[in-house]
């Protein structure tokens, strides 16, 4: 079954779920479907917890989550479209 024919047998808004290295369709909006990140997102987010946890335990320090964006970073990249 292909995103296409669920959006044609579904009333409403769909989210489509998409992995790393599957871009989803740059005709989406037109298509009427959103695309929700899961695994990558998820993996990043616990290598992120893993390497403090890493840090706490071997150095006593809490500096890596340092590289990250600030709130505001997040939500212009969030809000461009």
């Amino acid at each position: 079954m292909t995103v296409r024919t669920l959006v044609e047998g579904v009333e409403g808004p769909l989210n489509v779920m998409v992995d790393p290295g599957r871009s989803p369709s740059p005709d989406r909006p037109r298509q009427g479907w959103r695309v929700s990140a899961r695994v990558g997102h998820r993996a990043a987010a616990h290598a992120v917890v893993r390497r403090a946890a890493r840090e706490l335990r071997g150095t006593g320090t809490y500096d890596s989550p340092a590289e990250g964006h600030d709130w505001a970073q997040l939500n212009a990249l969030m809000g461009s479209r």
